[in-house]
């Protein structure tokens, strides 16, 4: 029983690491997981998932993980609420020293306001300070029966944004 329950906290450990920094992020950017995640919810609940990346340079790991939080935290909101939902876009982009992160659904929607006014902690508020303590910030927006959408805003630096070309 004792081996058991040290396999157990062993488990709970690397669990708490790896949500605390996902390796993964060493290895890759933020958008191979991001579609890796998008996939297994197009797996699990047959939901039609599309990304899109539009960022020329490496983001800084803080970033990234946070990025890469409030989109878990997305996801299982969509999970849990939006089993209607059909469609589920994430995008990535860097325009103006600004990285923009939106988790778009189609599902039932919610009213925003009124989940503001509720003070337990949860999804959006976890979001929300996730996005600030990286000094960014987080919108929420949706109307009941047409989805929701989820934007977070992060300023960079210019080594970590450079604005592409024209053409």
């Amino acid at each position: 029983r004792a081996s058991e329950l040290l396999q157990g906290a062993i488990q709970e450990s690397r669990d708490i690491m790896n949500d605390l920094h996902p390796p993964l992020l060493e290895q890759h950017d933020i958008m191979p997981l991001i579609e890796n995640d998008l996939r297994r919810l197009q797996q699990d609940i047959d939901y039609r998932v599309k990304s899109y990346a539009d960022y020329p340079m490496t983001l800084p790991t803080g970033v990234e993980v946070a990025l890469y939080r409030i989109f878990q935290e997305a996801l299982m909101n969509i999970r849990r609420h939006a089993p209607t939902a059909r469609n589920v876009i994430a995008s990535l982009r860097c325009r103006h020293k600004i990285v923009s992160f939106q988790v778009q659904d189609d599902g039932p929607g919610f009213d925003v306001e009124a989940v503001a006014q509720d003070h337990r902690v949860g999804g959006i508020a976890s979001m929300r300070r996730r996005a600030e303590a990286i000094g960014g910030s987080l919108e929420v927006t949706s109307i009941p029966g047409h989805g929701a959408k989820v934007i977070a805003r992060i300023p960079v630096t210019d080594e970590h944004c450079k604005e592409a070309p024209p053409e």
